[in-house]
């Protein structure tokens, strides 16, 4: 590098301390300054181009998507029952993979925060508007039959069973805050909640509470999902 009149930076752009060449490791990042158009070839040897903050790896967003979409419709069949992860549940797998897989390899970004914010955003807004669509019919009729009633005993079935899980899991299974919330969020696949304790638990819970939430959102769609056709089987 000082042949070629490169200067090698090791400061970390994160915490802005030196780095030492011997505590260097794999995903560190360094910066060079200078015509770097004359070592190419040790350039490839230390390491690969880490790319700019508002770059988009368009290859890996349309894998994600895909792929996802591809495993959300595959299912199979056990003794005449159905079973299909979905949509959500796929695409939910395929972002803790792919996650896993970026933090490995942390050279590589994969999609801005701005980008990230806006799919997020406009995905919560379009699930909301099709599951009230979906449901105004059912709820339009049961308003007829039950009247106001029918608010109370949505909350008593929205709050009472979180509040049973969270002493629950607190007092019975002594369960971390952190994962318990993950857990109540995931198995009620509440997407804003999901989204508003993600940011309050910062780089470092983060991960951690979006770990927790994915266990029991498939577990809690997969028994949903398989609950009415055991019951009929059973009863027939």
């Amino acid at each position: 590098m000082k042949q070629n009149n490169i200067f090698v930076n090791l400061f970390d752009p994160k915490t802005g301390d030196k780095q030492k060449v011997d505590e260097l490791h794999a995903g560190s990042i360094i910066g060079l300054t200078g015509d770097t158009s004359k070592a190419g070839t040790t350039m490839k040897k230390m390491g690969s181009w880490r790319s700019e903050r508002n770059a988009i790896n368009y290859a890996l967003f349309s894998f994600g998507i895909a792929f996802s979409a591809l495993l959300g419709i595959a299912g199979v069949k056990v003794n005449g029952v159905p079973l299909q992860l979905g949509d959500g549940t796929a695409a939910l797998l395929m972002g803790l993979a792919l996650s896993i897989w970026i933090n490995r390899y942390q050279y590589l970004e994969s999609i801005p925060d701005s980008v990230s914010m806006f799919f997020q955003s406009m995905g919560l807004n379009l699930f909301i508007v099709t599951v009230g669509l979906n449901a105004a019919r059912t709820f339009t009729s049961a308003f007829k039959s039950l009247g106001l009633s029918i608010f109370l005993i949505g909350a008593i079935i929205s709050i009472v069973p979180h509040i049973i899980a969270l002493y629950f899991g607190k007092w019975v299974l002594h369960m971390e805050p952190i994962s318990l919330i993950g857990s109540l969020t995931g198995a009620d696949t509440l997407s804003a909640g999901l989204n508003a304790i993600t940011e309050r638990s910062g780089e470092i819970g983060g991960p951690y509470y979006a770990a927790t939430v994915a266990p029991a959102y498939v577990i809690g769609n997969v028994v949903l999902t398989l609950l009415g056709p055991i019951f009929l089987v059973i009863l027939s």
